[in-house]
């Protein structure tokens, strides 16, 4: 009577760990993303207030001086290494357009699945 669900139980296999591990940081990546889209259309200001005035000297010799400096920066050195294979104007693409052009209500599904 469950003959496919016993084949499927008793031929499933555990992933392997880098694989698991892969994917684990690609969603961390994309949750930051999203939580970083949603800091920007709360109002919050930058820099953030336990930043020390060496960590934002170091963030402005970079470029960074807003919370979409940082997503600019992470997104060119994530593509960089290999780890977003693809960005648009410097941000993640998110459903065909870079992340920070998405709609209210797109923003709230990926932040909901991420």
């Amino acid at each position: 009577m469950f003959a496919p669900e016993r084949r499927f139980a008793d031929t499933a296999e555990l992933r392997p760990g880098e694989e698991i591990e892969s994917a684990r940081e690609r969603v961390k990546l994309w949750h930051w993303r999203a939580r970083q889209l949603e800091l920007e259309r709360t109002g919050n200001t930058w820099p953030p207030p336990d930043c020390s005035p060496k960590a934002l000297t170091d963030l402005r010799r970079h470029g960074v001086d807003t919370l979409d400096g940082i997503v600019r920066f992470a997104a060119r050195k994530l593509q960089e290494r290999g780890v977003l294979q693809e960005t648009v104007d410097d941000d993640f693409v998110a459903k065909g357009k870079a992340y920070r052009e998405l709609s209210d209500n797109d923003a709230s599904e990926l932040m909901s699945l991420a």
